[in-house]
């Protein structure tokens, strides 16, 4: 497989070439009629390590796992700007055997005057590098020094003819309300949503050039005037010494005009540490079903999240929602699901309401159905027990070829690591079994025990029904549907109990049952779950 590896150290000219580099290599994987993987490290330097880049990481364990036999690259610049990394690469690649393309040009690096040349453009580029950085770094410090903007201009600020930093006395207003919001006890979540509600403007979206638009590191195209207040940003305003006239930059504090006395500012930042994030009483939220939630697309878990309102009542947001959503440009697109519906689904109607004991005491009153899975597990079992003697008695025998010199040690080590492999999977798969009969006898003796749980349901605390619910539910999956209905799959712990599967309708006032438990005599075809809604509180 050809590996097709791409960089970019920062944005502009280098960002809309990583779409060539790509491109290319494309190209010349199909012209080849190759299979390729393509990695991209976005805004890193070339001058950096092997564990500082990413998808370079995953490319070379590819390559030692076998996985890559070639590399493309646009230009060796790509993969390293670092001697000492260059020569690490290129004796991977000789040492496994890889092609190396640059540019659609195979290079030879066993061929000493190949890799002698290879080596010294290391260097050379290694060395440019640093020139460059070191440039741009007098460049920097000399604007530090002499007051100048340097990169985007901090909030409060603007530039003056001579491209020195100035008090912007506009927004510097906005600057004097966050620290006066501060000192008055406002966390920061409070200072951003009082902002927002005022449409302020952040600096990203006052911030003029040619592009109205700008890509979020997860890929995403947003506009620039849509970007809005949130709490870090605030924190980062309130800690910044610029705004008592102190600019830091490489370990030095440079001196610019002032919005705060110094007094001031110290003051508000010795308060800050006291009501950060403070809304008023913080509130711990509580997830009754929190790591029993799995993604029925990406396998992801699904995560739970509050938000109350300015009133601290009404929820700005009460869902579990797929964890892929953090993600960004993974984010699998599942449907997120209220809380409310849930919980209720699962603890007033499956546990309260009795459906899981129901579901229970059929499980158990199928006799021949749990006689023939325990047969069939034992079989299984046995099965496997005489495949490993197979293949052990196997490995025995070429260790004693070897002992009498029929064949190598050589000659065997392939079939010996198969051997190996093979009786180490086998055995996975027997755990695997034991574990499910295990469990399946120990609910045949626990049966009664486990019927008597749901005796005494209405004094649990909080804790004790997450506890109850994990003690008979292994996992519930859900998959949103196009219509905004959700999938949702209960699977239990106890072995060979069916899955219980429901949709909750799009307004999540209702859900439905479409189980093979009720062709069983278990009727649970209509919930009605917003009657159970001033029940919540109690959970």
């Amino acid at each position: 497989m050809l590996a097709i590896y791409c960089r970019i150290s920062k944005d502009g000219f280098e960002k809309r070439s990583i779409e060539t580099q790509q491109a290319k290599g494309v190209e010349f994987a199909n012209d080849l009629k190759l299979k390729y993987r393509v990695y991209i490290d976005k805004g890193l330097s070339g001058g950096s390590s092997r564990e500082g880049r990413p998808e370079l990481d995953k490319m070379l364990t590819d390559v030692e796992e076998g996985i890559i036999t070639s590399i493309y690259l646009a230009n060796q610049d790509r993969i390293a700007r670092n001697e000492v990394l260059w020569f690490e690469i290129a004796n991977i690649v000789i040492s496994y055997k890889v092609k190396i393309y640059e540019n659609g040009v195979l290079f030879d690096l066993n061929e000493s005057s190949e890799y002698t040349m290879r080596g010294i453009k290391s260097i050379f580029d290694a060395d440019e590098r640093r020139k460059t950085s070191k440039r741009f770094k007098d460049v920097l410090k000399r604007n530090a020094e002499q007051g100048r903007r340097f990169s985007f201009i901090q909030f409060g600020y603007a530039e003056d003819i001579d491209k020195k930093l100035k008090i912007d006395e506009v927004n510097a207003e906005i600057i004097k309300l966050i620290f006066e919001m501060s000192l008055n006890g406002k966390g920061v979540q409070a200072i951003a949503e009082h902002l927002n509600q005022k449409e302020i403007k952040t600096a990203y979206a006052l911030h003029t050039n040619d592009k109205t638009t700008f890509t979020t590191r997860h890929g995403k195209i947003k506009e620039k005037k849509d970007v809005k207040w949130v709490g870090n940003t605030i924190k980062t305003i309130i800690n910044n010494p610029i705004y008592k006239g102190q600019r830091y930059w490489s370990g030095k504090y440079y001196p610019v005009p002032a919005i705060f006395e110094e007094w001031y500012w110290e003051k508000v930042n010795e308060n800050f540490k006291n009501n950060t994030n403070n809304r008023g009483q913080r509130i711990k939220h509580n997830y009754l079903l929190k790591n029993l939630l799995k993604c029925g697309k990406c396998g992801s878990n699904y995560y739970g999240k509050k938000r109350l309102g300015i009133n601290g009542k009404n929820p700005k947001e009460n869902y579990y929602m797929c964890a892929s959503k953090r993600r960004g440009e993974e984010n699998c697109g599942n449907k997120s699901i209220s809380i409310d519906a849930l919980d209720t689904l699962i603890w007033f109607h499956m546990i309260f309401g009795g459906r899981i004991k129901e579901l229970i005491k059929l499980h158990f009153s199928n006799n021949d159905e749990i006689i023939k899975c325990q047969d069939e597990i034992e079989n299984r079992i046995k099965s496997l027990e005489i495949e490993k003697e197979s293949f052990q008695f196997q490995f025995k025998n070429i260790l004693d070829a070897i002992g009498e010199y029929v064949i190598t040690k050589d000659e065997a080590t392939d079939k010996l690591e198969k051997l190996r492999k093979g009786i180490q999977n086998i055995e996975n798969i027997m755990r695997d079994e034991i574990k499910k009969r295990d469990e399946l006898n120990n609910g045949i003796k626990e049966k009664t025990e486990i019927i008597n749980l749901f005796q005494s349901l209405k004094n649990l605390d909080f804790e004790e029904k997450k506890e109850l619910i994990k003690k008979f539910i292994k996992e519930i999956i859900i998959v949103g549907n196009e219509d905004a209905s959700c999938n949702v799959t209960i699977k239990f712990n106890l072995f060979g109990m069916k899955d219980d599967v429901y949709i909750i309708s799009k307004d999540r006032k209702s859900a439905h049952s479409y189980s093979t438990n009720e062709k069983e005599g278990i009727d649970a075809s209509f919930i009605r779950l917003n009657k159970f809604k001033d029940k919540l509180i109690n959970i």
